[in-house]
């Protein structure tokens, strides 16, 4: 690629013509790119100047001897200001020489300095620039559209995606990163995975739905991501290293990212495809159909995870693609370890002891609420599944991740599970009936179920205890009972009285 014009290369084409008196403030102050050559003689040329302009003058506008160097000063601040790469003074014309208060001007500001030591035309140097400048744009058109074939090439081969990438990569000398919607890396060499940090920042950008080119900057690097997809979100492309991007490099960069949303697109409806095929293997599973359902399974991702199963219940309706891209590439990290698919609107997800981990990362990643349980075959999966939504409508809300265990709402029995569905309110509003009864009548009929209740319904020891007789007593309960609609003389009624009052007291 030719490179463009610069102070060094006009110098070499001048020679003896041209004699530099200020480097500039570095050495690569004579590299900066050239992108024009302007003539002028006004006291202030910088309103017809653009940055990278190279000015030459003849210095009519200083004349000999009757300007004060304060003006040299502000002229080549000006300069400076305005960006512009150097200055060529022709002194032969009105000065004889270059003025001292001009080189230490120029010397202040660190703007290179060039005296022109004969009277050849500017637009001679012009025409070196213009020329140089032609050459490079038609050698960069030449590159694009040689690049751009080269780009549709690898698209026809049968990797096509891996290999557009790598055409860009080797197009642009820089490193080309592809991310899925979920922000894992895609199409790469594997042999070079992104830093981990970078994983994160992209996959946080593509969580906040951000759109559009933008900057990212990750462990003191500087990276250009542009998101791929319209209407929802497909992955992003992520150039490392890129040193210039000019229009040809961008579009180079956007024909990547037509092709990319191509294959991207392929890959979310086939991915939908398989979704849907996940949930009708879950649907099999949940009718009894095992074996069917493991031959689906295993003609299209390998064996379903073998028993014991954790089985998980995800309520991810916020981020359902996103927790359903993430689930997909732990499915394919853990093949017959990790299974998942949708019913009733929820995420199931059956894992074996060994994948759990990665089950319980992507609840926490995405700050989700699960229930979970155990199922000892996939037979048994229709009732562990009831049991993990149970888990899973005890789970507490809010931004935190949490798993709820069926076994910790068992561990108190039926009525511990009771108690974890909100029954005990409703215990305490049935009785409530019997002290504001009390209260109102000055009756005594709460405090005889509670010694009766307490007594397992004996009568004589429940007597006893509060200094009555049993047939006072008796009556007391048969009041009670009235009042809330239940016979406590039978089986059922005894025990709806008596779960009322455990319940109460939770």
């Amino acid at each position: 690629m030719s490179a463009p014009p610069t102070i060094r290369s006009l110098l070499e084409f001048g020679g003896d013509r041209l004699l530099l008196l200020v480097p500039g403030d570095s050495p690569d102050s004579i590299e900066r790119p050239i992108s024009w050559v302007h003539g002028s003689d006004l006291p202030d040329p910088t309103p017809f100047l653009a940055a990278g302009h190279l000015l030459l003058t003849d210095g009519a506008q200083f004349p000999p001897g009757a300007t004060p160097d304060e003006r040299y000063e502000d002229y080549v601040a000006r300069l400076q200001r305005h960006g512009i790469v150097g200055l060529g003074f022709g002194a032969r014309l009105h000065h004889g020489e270059t003025p001292a208060a001009l080189i230490a001007a120029c010397r202040a500001h660190g703007l290179p300095l060039i005296e022109m030591t004969d009277l050849t035309p500017y637009l001679a140097y012009i025409q070196f620039v213009a020329e140089a400048l032609d050459a490079q744009r038609t050698e960069r058109i030449r590159w694009s559209v040689a690049a751009q074939r080269a780009l549709t090439k690898a698209a026809l081969r049968p990797d096509g995606l891996a290999s557009i990438v790598a055409e860009l990569e080797r197009q642009l000398d820089c490193r080309v990163l592809l991310f899925d919607a979920a922000g894992s890396q895609l199409a790469s060499d594997r042999s070079r995975p992104a830093a981990p940090g970078l994983r994160t920042a992209v996959a946080e950008a593509l969580g906040r739905g951000v759109r559009g080119a933008s900057r990212l900057e990750v462990d003191g690097l500087e990276y250009a991501l542009q998101t791929i997809g319209v209407e929802h979100l497909d992955g992003a492309i992520v150039l490392a290293g890129l040193r210039d991007r000019d229009p040809s490099a961008t579009d180079l960069v956007n024909s990547v990212i037509a092709f990319a949303s191509l294959a991207l697109a392929q890959h979310r409806a086939l991915a939908a495809a398989r979704l849907h095929l996940r949930d009708g293997v879950l649907q099999q599973l949940l009718g009894g159909a095992v074996e069917l359902a493991g031959r689906t399974a295993r003609d299209a991702w390998g064996e379903l995870p073998g028993p014991p199963l954790g089985v998980f219940v995800l309520d991810a309706a916020p981020e359902t693609d996103l927790v359903l891209d993430a689930l997909e590439l732990a499915a394919n990290a853990n093949t017959g370890g990790l299974f998942f698919g949708r019913h009733d609107g929820r995420i199931v997800v059956l894992v074996e002891a060994a994948a759990e981990a990665t089950v319980r990362r992507v609840i926490a990643q995405h700050a989700l609420r699960a229930g979970r349980t155990t199922a000892t075959s996939l037979a048994g999966l229709p009732g562990a599944l009831d049991d993990a939504s149970v888990a899973l409508r005890r789970a507490p809300g809010g931004i935190a991740p949490h798993v709820a265990e069926y076994r910790d709402l068992t561990a108190g029995g039926v009525l511990g599970a009771l108690a974890a569905e909100g029954a005990g309110e409703l215990a305490r509003a049935t009785l409530r009936t019997l002290r504001e009864h009390d209260e109102r009548t000055g009756g005594e009929l709460w405090d005889a179920v509670e010694a009766w209740i307490e007594h397992d319904c004996a009568w004589e020891p429940a007597a006893r205890r509060l200094g009555v007789h049993r047939h006072t007593l008796r009556h007391r309960i048969d009041a009670a009972g009235e009042l809330l609609g239940l016979d406590p003389s039978g089986l059922r009624g005894r025990l709806e009285l008596w779960a009322a009052v455990q319940l109460s007291r939770g």
